[in-house]
Protein backbone atom coordinates (compact mmCIF):
# COMPACT_ATOMS: atom_id res chain seq x y z
CA UNK A 1 0.00 0.00 0.00
CA UNK A 2 2.61 2.66 1.09
CA UNK A 3 4.42 1.91 -2.29
CA UNK A 4 1.32 2.63 -4.45
CA UNK A 5 0.76 5.78 -2.66
CA UNK A 6 4.59 6.94 -3.04
CA UNK A 7 4.16 6.13 -6.65
CA UNK A 8 0.72 8.18 -7.12
CA UNK A 9 2.24 10.78 -5.49
CA UNK A 10 5.59 10.89 -7.72
CA UNK A 11 3.27 10.39 -10.55
CA UNK A 12 1.64 13.66 -9.50
CA UNK A 13 4.39 15.51 -8.92
CA UNK A 14 6.01 14.77 -12.04
CA UNK A 15 3.46 15.63 -14.23
CA UNK A 16 2.74 18.73 -13.48
CA UNK A 17 6.53 20.32 -13.33
CA UNK A 18 8.03 21.20 -16.20
CA UNK A 19 10.65 19.91 -18.18
CA UNK A 20 14.44 20.68 -17.40
CA UNK A 21 14.24 22.50 -21.11
CA UNK A 22 11.12 24.59 -20.53
CA UNK A 23 13.16 26.06 -17.17
CA UNK A 24 16.58 28.16 -17.72
CA UNK A 25 18.52 30.06 -14.84
CA UNK A 26 20.29 33.21 -16.99
CA UNK A 27 23.09 34.11 -14.91
CA UNK A 28 25.94 35.78 -17.00
CA UNK A 29 25.79 39.40 -17.67
CA UNK A 30 25.75 39.23 -21.59
CA UNK A 31 22.14 37.02 -21.01
CA UNK A 32 20.98 39.12 -18.06
CA UNK A 33 21.04 42.07 -20.36
CA UNK A 34 19.89 40.70 -23.79
CA UNK A 35 17.08 39.85 -22.28
CA UNK A 36 16.63 43.28 -19.94
CA UNK A 37 16.98 45.27 -22.28
CA UNK A 38 14.45 43.64 -24.66
CA UNK A 39 11.92 44.63 -22.29
CA UNK A 40 9.95 47.75 -22.62
CA UNK A 41 9.10 49.87 -19.59
CA UNK A 42 8.99 53.40 -18.47
CA UNK A 43 11.72 55.47 -19.04
CA UNK A 44 13.18 52.96 -21.53
CA UNK A 45 13.45 49.60 -20.88
CA UNK A 46 13.67 47.55 -17.93
CA UNK A 47 17.50 47.05 -17.77
CA UNK A 48 17.51 51.50 -17.63
CA UNK A 49 14.44 50.98 -15.19
CA UNK A 50 15.89 48.95 -12.92
CA UNK A 51 19.65 50.36 -12.42
CA UNK A 52 17.85 53.58 -12.34
CA UNK A 53 15.64 52.11 -9.29
CA UNK A 54 18.83 51.39 -7.32
CA UNK A 55 18.58 47.27 -8.09
CA UNK A 56 21.04 44.74 -9.28
CA UNK A 57 20.37 41.72 -11.51
CA UNK A 58 21.99 38.60 -10.03
CA UNK A 59 19.77 36.09 -11.78
CA UNK A 60 16.61 35.71 -14.27
CA UNK A 61 14.63 32.55 -14.54
CA UNK A 62 13.16 32.07 -18.10
CA UNK A 63 10.01 29.39 -18.04
CA UNK A 64 8.20 28.47 -21.26
CA UNK A 65 4.38 28.27 -21.03
CA UNK A 66 3.35 25.07 -21.69
CA UNK A 67 0.54 23.72 -22.65
CA UNK A 68 -0.75 22.50 -19.55
CA UNK A 69 -0.11 25.77 -18.05
CA UNK A 70 -2.52 27.20 -20.65
CA UNK A 71 -5.02 24.58 -20.15
CA UNK A 72 -4.92 25.37 -16.54
CA UNK A 73 -5.55 29.60 -17.11
CA UNK A 74 -6.13 29.84 -20.79
CA UNK A 75 -7.70 33.36 -19.84
CA UNK A 76 -3.95 34.56 -17.89
CA UNK A 77 -1.40 32.69 -20.33
CA UNK A 78 -1.24 31.03 -24.29
CA UNK A 79 1.19 28.78 -25.71
CA UNK A 80 4.55 31.13 -26.22
CA UNK A 81 4.54 33.44 -23.70
CA UNK A 82 7.92 33.10 -21.63
CA UNK A 83 7.61 33.35 -17.80
CA UNK A 84 10.22 35.56 -16.02
CA UNK A 85 11.53 36.03 -12.11
CA UNK A 86 14.04 38.35 -11.97
CA UNK A 87 16.28 38.17 -9.14
CA UNK A 88 17.41 41.26 -8.00
CA UNK A 89 20.15 42.61 -4.94
CA UNK A 90 19.57 45.85 -3.40
CA UNK A 91 17.05 48.60 -2.08
CA UNK A 92 14.50 49.86 -4.66
CA UNK A 93 14.51 54.16 -4.17
CA UNK A 94 11.59 55.86 -3.35
CA UNK A 95 9.11 53.49 -4.48
CA UNK A 96 5.19 55.24 -4.38
CA UNK A 97 4.47 51.56 -2.74
CA UNK A 98 5.25 48.76 -1.03
CA UNK A 99 7.76 47.35 -3.20
CA UNK A 100 7.94 43.77 -1.99
CA UNK A 101 9.64 40.54 -3.60
CA UNK A 102 10.96 39.40 -7.02
CA UNK A 103 9.97 40.99 -9.91
CA UNK A 104 7.53 38.66 -12.23
CA UNK A 105 6.42 39.30 -15.74
CA UNK A 106 4.73 37.63 -18.48
CA UNK A 107 6.95 38.34 -21.76
CA UNK A 108 4.21 37.85 -24.80
CA UNK A 109 6.02 38.82 -28.10
CA UNK A 110 7.20 42.66 -27.40
CA UNK A 111 4.26 43.27 -24.56
CA UNK A 112 5.17 42.46 -21.11
CA UNK A 113 2.56 42.01 -18.42
CA UNK A 114 3.44 42.47 -14.82
CA UNK A 115 2.69 39.47 -12.47
CA UNK A 116 3.86 41.18 -9.60
CA UNK A 117 3.02 44.24 -7.81
CA UNK A 118 7.43 45.45 -7.87
CA UNK A 119 7.40 43.88 -11.56
CA UNK A 120 4.43 47.02 -12.32
CA UNK A 121 5.93 49.14 -10.42
CA UNK A 122 9.00 48.91 -12.97
CA UNK A 123 7.34 48.56 -16.25
CA UNK A 124 4.80 51.45 -15.68
CA UNK A 125 5.78 53.56 -12.84
CA UNK A 126 2.35 52.62 -11.14
CA UNK A 127 1.86 49.41 -8.38
CA UNK A 128 -1.53 48.73 -9.91
CA UNK A 129 -1.64 44.97 -11.54
CA UNK A 130 -3.59 44.97 -15.00
CA UNK A 131 -6.85 42.74 -15.09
Amino acid sequence: MKKLIIAATLGVLFSSAASADDVKLIEDNVGIAKILHSIPAIKGDLGNRLAGAGLTVTGIMVRKISRDDVAEDPLHVTLGDLEYTIYTTGEAENPPCAVLGTPELIKRGRRAIPETRTAAWLLTGTCDLPD
